[in-house]
C-alpha cells in the first residue's frame, strides 16, 4: 500500500474512534480503575513504580479481541510482536529496539516472556493464546535484577486468574467468516473448606485466508487449550496454588509467498562473493533447463498473493504445550513474607513448510523440537519502618533438541537431482541466581531503590549434520561437534521517585540487563568458527526519567518515560566471507533512545479515551563485519538497525452508547499503528566503502501496519437463569489493510514474505453468572 494510501487510511480510522468518543451515554463512571501490580514482587499501585509499564486487565483484553502474546502488536509503546519468518508460533519480539529474530531454540530472547512468574523459555512456541488471563504487565526496560536472563529489554508477565471459591462461570461462543468458531468456559466451583477450584477451556477452528492448489490453505487455526486451578488455603498465613494448563495446535502456516527471484547476492559482482550465485544459481547447466533463478522468476510477485501452488505435500504448523506451577505463600508476621514458585513447561514443536513457496522442488524444509524447563525460585519480601525489601535466590535448567530435514533442487541448484540433508542439534542451560532489592524512604515523599543480581549459567550445545537419500536416513556424516561454556552476569539498578501528590510522582532510573550467550548451533563451519564456537552474553544499560500523573481527580492518567539505553557485545547474524550462511558473533555496539506516552482519560459520562505512543531511535554505534571482498570493516554508519519502528501508537475509546430496551449498548474502536522497520540489519548504500555482505536496506524494509478493530456490545441482556447474556458484533482489520510483516532471504539466493491476516467479521454470544 502506497503512503498516501496509508495517510488516507489513518485519517478515516481516527474520526471514527472520535465520532464514537463523544456519542451520546447515560453511564457514568466516577474515576478510573486502581490498577495494582505485581512488578517489583510485592503488590503495588501502578501509579507509584519508577518503571515504564503497560498493563491490561483480562477484561480490557477480552473486549478488545486479545487472548495472547500474539495479540500485542502496537498495543504497548515501543514494542514490535510479529511472527517469524515459516512459523505463526514463533515470536521475532523487539523492545525499545533490542530483539532477537533467531526462530531456534539455540537463541535466547531479548524479552522475557513470563506465564504467573514463569519464565517461558524461547522465541519458538510463544505466539499463541492463553485461556483465563486476570491481567498482562509489559515492563519496559532492563528488569535484570528480578527477572534475570533475558529481560534486557523488558519482560512480558502474563497473570492468570485464581480460583474465587465462589461458584460463577463464563460460557462463550464466537462465530465468524472463513468458517471461524471459538467455544469458550470457565468455571469456579464452590469452596470446598480450604478448597478452591476453577477449570477453563478454550476451542478455536477456522478455515485459510488462501487456497493451496496443493495441499492444506493457508492461514487456517485449529487450537484447544485447557487449565485447571487450585488454591488451598490451609490456614490464614498460608496461601498454595497449582495450576496446570495445555495447549495443542495442528494447523496450516501463515500466509507467505515468493516475493523476489533475487536475494542479496544478485547486488555482487560474479568476481567476489555472488560467483556461486551467477554460475549456478541463475546459469546452471544443462542450459536448456537453466538454473533456478530463471524458472522462479516468472513465480515472484511482491504483493499480496490470491493464491499460492506450494510444493505437494503436507505443510503445517504443531504444538503441543503443557505446563506446570505451584506456588506456596506464607506469611511469617505482619510485614513479611516467604514464597517458593517452582515451574515446569514441556514443548513438542514442529512445522514443515515449502521455502520459497512455488510448484518448484526448491527448498522444503521441516523442524521437529522437544524442549523443556524447569525453575525454583525462592523469595523474602517484607518491610520495617522506612524500608522495603525483596531478596532471593533462582534456580533454572532447560533442555532441548531439534531435528531437522531439508531437500530440494537448492542444495544441487537444480531441481533435476535434489539433495536431502539432515541438521540436528541439542542445546541445554543450567542457571543460579541471588537477587536483592531495597527500597529506603529518604523522606514521606521520596524514596531511593536499589538492587543487584548475580547469574551464573553453563551452557552447552552438540550439533549433528548428515547427508541422506530420499527417505531421510543418514548415508554421510558431515559433522559432529559438541561444546560447553559457563557465563556470569552482575545486573544491578538504581531508582529515585518523589511524590508531588498523592496521585503525581517523577522518578529517575540506572538499570542494566543482559541476554544470555551461548552457541550457534546451526551456523557454517567457516574461518570465523562453527556451531560449537560461542557468543558472549549481550548487555545494556539505560538511563529514564519520566512521571506518572493522576489528574480531573482520578478522572485522567499520563504516564511519560524517556530513555537511553546502551548496548554493548550486541549479537548479531553475521555472514562470514565466502559462505551464505550466517553466524552468531558479539559484533556491535548500539544506542537505542526515545519516548513512551500512556494516557487515558473520562471525558464525559460513559466515555473512556485512552492512548500510548512509543517513539523509537535507534543506530548502531559499531559494527565490525566484512566487506564482500573479505574486509573487516565497521559498517555502522552504513547499517540500519533491525526490528526498530521510530513509531507505535494506540488510540481507542470505549463508550457506553445507551440504555436500549434489552441491555446496555456500547461501543469499542481500536486503532494500532506501527511504522516501517526494517528485518535485517540492511545496508544504505550498498555501494559505500563500508558496505557489507547482505541486504540492502530498501530489501529489509517491512512496510507500516495501521490496523483498526471494533466491537458494539450489548450486555446485560436477561436470558435467564442466574446470570446475564451479552451479545457482540465485532471486525478485526476494519479497512483490510494486508502487508508483509515478516521476510526471508534465502542464502541470498531469493525472497519470501510473509502477510497480515486479512478483514475478518463475527458475532459473539456470552453469558456470565
Amino acid at each position: 500500500m502506497k503512503k498516501a494510501q496509508k495517510n488516507r487510511l489513518f485519517m478515516r480510522a481516527v474520526p471514527l474512534a472520535v465520532a464514537a468518543a463523544f456519542a451520546p451515554s447515560v453511564w457514568a463512571q466516577a474515576a478510573l480503575e486502581e490498577v495494582v501490580v505485581t512488578a517489583q514482587r510485592r503488590a503495588e499501585r501502578l501509579q507509584d513504580i519508577p518503571l515504564s509499564i503497560t498493563t491490561l486487565t483480562g477484561a480490557d483484553m477480552e473486549q478488545r479481541g486479545m487472548e495472547g502474546s500474539s495479540s500485542l502488536r502496537g498495543a504497548v509503546p515501543n514494542l514490535n510482536m510479529a511472527p517469524a519468518p515459516v512459523s505463526g508460533l514463533i515470536g521475532a519480539i523487539a523492545m525499545r529496539g533490542m530483539s532477537s529474530g533467531q526462530p531456534s531454540i539455540w537463541a535466547d530472547p531479548a524479552v522475557g516472556i513470563y506465564v504467573d512468574g514463569v519464565f517461558v523459555g524461547k522465541n519458538q512456541g510463544i505466539l499463541t493464546d492463553l485461556v483465563d488471563i486476570e491481567r498482562l504487565e509489559v515492563l519496559r526496560g532492563p528488569q535484570g535484577t528480578l527477572f534475570g536472563r533475558n529481560t534486557q529489554a523488558g519482560a512480558i508477565n502474563f497473570v492468570t486468574r485464581r480460583p474465587s471459591g465462589t461458584f460463577m462461570g463464563n460460557v462463550s461462543v464466537e462465530m465468524g467468516d472463513y468458517g471461524r468458531h471459538i467455544e469458550r468456559v470457565s468455571v469456579d466451583l464452590p469452596k470446598a473448606d480450604m478448597l478452591s477450584v476453577s477449570l477453563a477451556a478454550r476451542n478455536e477452528k477456522q478455515n485459510g485466508f488462501i487456497t493451496n492448489e496443493k495441499g492444506q490453505s493457508f492461514g487456517d487455526k485449529n487450537r484447544q487449550g485447557q487449565r485447571l486451578a487450585v488454591r488451598l488455603e490451609p490456614n490464614k498465613n498460608t496461601v498454595i496454588d497449582y495450576s496446570y494448563d495445555r495447549t495443542d495446535i495442528n494447523e496450516g502456516l501463515p500466509v507467505g509467498s515468493l516475493i523476489a527471484s533475487t536475494g542479496y547476492l544478485g547486488g555482487y559482482s560474479p568476481a567476489v562473493q555472488g560467483a556461486n550465485y551467477y554460475t549456478y544459481f541463475q546459469t546452471m547447466v544443462p542450459a536448456a533447463y537453466g538454473g533456478l533463478g530463471p524458472q522462479l522468476k516468472p513465480l515472484a510477485n511482491p504483493d499480496y498473493p490470491t493464491t499460492i501452488n506450494a510444493t505437494a505435500g503436507d505443510l503445517y504448523q504443531r504444538m503441543g504445550l503443557t505446563g506446570n506451577t505451584l506456588s506456596v505463600s506464607h506469611k511469617l508476621d505482619a510485614q513479611n513474607a516467604i514464597k517458593y514458585i517452582y515451574g515446569q513447561r514441556s514443548m513438542t514443536y514442529g512445522d514443515r513448510s515449502d521455502y520459497d513457496m512455488t510448484a518448484l522442488n526448491v527448498f522444503t524444509g521441516q523442524r521437529d523440537t522437544d524442549y523443556k524447563t524447569t525453575s525454583h525460585e525462592l523469595q523474602l519480601t517484607g518491610s520495617s519502618a522506612a524500608l522495603k525489601y525483596v531478596a532471593g535466590l533462582y534456580l533454572f535448567t532447560d533442555s532441548g533438541t531439534t531435528l531437522q530435514r531439508q531437500s530440494g533442487g537448492f542444495f544441487n541448484f537444480s531441481t533435476f537431482s535434489p539433495g536431502y540433508k539432515l541438521a540436528n542439534f541439542s542445546v541445554s542451560s543450567d542457571a543460579q541466581a541471588v537477587f536483592g532489592q531495597l527500597d529506603y524512604d529518604l523522606s514521606k515523599q521520596t524514596t531511593l531503590t536499589g538492587g543487584l543480581r548475580w547469574t551464573s549459567e553453563k551452557k552447552g550445545m552438540r550439533t549433528w549434520r548428515f547427508n541422506s537419500n530420499a527417505s531421510f536416513d543418514p548415508v554421510t556424516s558431515t559433522l559432529d561437534v559438541s561444546g560447553e561454556q559457563t557465563f556470569a552476569a552482575t545486573t544491578p539498578n538504581i531508582a529515585l521517585v518523589h511524590k508531588i501528590d498523592a496521585n503525581t510522582n517523577v522518578f529517575a532510573r540506572i538499570a542494566s540487563g543482559f541476554k544470555a550467550g551461548g552457541f550457534p548451533a546451526e551456523a557454517p563451519v567457516t574461518s570465523l568458527g562453527g556451531p560449537n564456537t560461542a557468543f558472549l552474553p549481550e548487555r545494556s544499560t539505560s538511563y529514564e526519567v519520566g512521571t506518572k500523573m493522576g489528574l480531573m481527580g482520578g478522572k485522567a492518567q499520563l504516564n511519560i518515560t524517556g530513555f537511553v539505553t546502551k548496548v554493548t557485545d550486541m549479537q548479531m547474524s553475521l555472514l562470514p566471507p565466502g559462505s551464505t550462511t550466517p553466524t552468531m558473533v558479539n559484533a556491535a555496539q548500539a544506542t537505542t533512545k526515545g519516548l513512551e506516552v500512556e494516557g487515558q482519560i473520562l471525558p464525559a459520562n460513559g466515555v473512556r479515551l485512552y492512548v500510548t505512543y512509543g517513539y523509537l531511535d535507534a543506530a548502531l554505534d559499531q559494527y565490525m563485519t566484512y566487506s564482500p571482498s573479505g574486509q573487516s570493516i565497521d559498517a555502522a554508519s552504513n547499517t540500519v538497525m533491525p526490528a526498530a519502528p521510530k513509531n507505535t501508537l494506540n488510540l481507542g475509546v470505549d463508550a457506553l452508547l445507551g440504555n436500549t430496551g434489552m441491555g446496555t449498548l456500547r461501543g469499542i474502536v481500536d486503532l494500532r499503528y506501527v511504522s516501517s522497520r526494517y528485518n535485517y540489519a540492511g545496508q544504505i548504500d550498498p555501494l559505500a566503502a563500508n558496505a557489507a555482505i547482505g541486504n540492502s536496506a530498501a530489501e529489509a524494509v517491512m512496510p507500516a501496519l495501521t490496523t483498526v478493530n471494533a466491537r458494539l456490545l450489548l450486555s446485560d441482556l436477561n436470558v435467564g437463569g442466574p446470570g446475564s447474556g451479552s451479545v457482540s458484533l465485532w471486525v478485526k482489520n476494519l479497512f483490510d489493510e494486508r502487508q508483509m510483516v515478516a521476510q526471508m532471504d534465502v542464502g541470498g539466493y531469493y525472497q519470501v514474505g510473509y502477510w497480515s491476516e486479512p478483514r475478518t467479521v463475527g458475532v459473539n454470544f456470552n453469558y456470565r453468572w
